[in-house]
């Protein structure tokens, strides 16, 4: 019985700590890295369009600008893509981020 608990209890921690190295670098589930400007963009697939993917970063910059709490020397971004059009923003475990 202790012995069936121990694994168990190994396999759960191990479980934990495999979780939360994943939501701490996220960036080694994908395939493909994009640095633009002050953007690290992250995606699996080679189908996307590079150029239209920094036409989309360049927008967010310029939203991002008109926010009084933007100062441009202090922001680095990852994103992570998960299909052609939806980005997830995820600034945990960075050093620096907007909120």
């Amino acid at each position: 019985m202790k012995k069936t608990k121990k694994i168990f209890n190994w396999i759960f921690k191990g479980l934990i700590l495999s979780y939360i190295l994943l939501i701490c670098f996220p960036h080694l589930l994908f395939a493909n890295k994009l640095d633009y400007k002050n953007f690290s963009v992250y995606y699996h697939s080679n189908d996307i369009n590079t150029e239209e993917l920094k036409l989309v970063l360049d927008k967010s910059e310029n939203l991002l600008k008109k926010s009084e709490l933007f100062k441009k020397e202090q922001v680095k971004t990852s994103s992570f893509a998960m299909g052609t059009v939806n980005l997830l923003f995820l600034p945990c475990c960075q050093e620096k981020h907007l909120l």
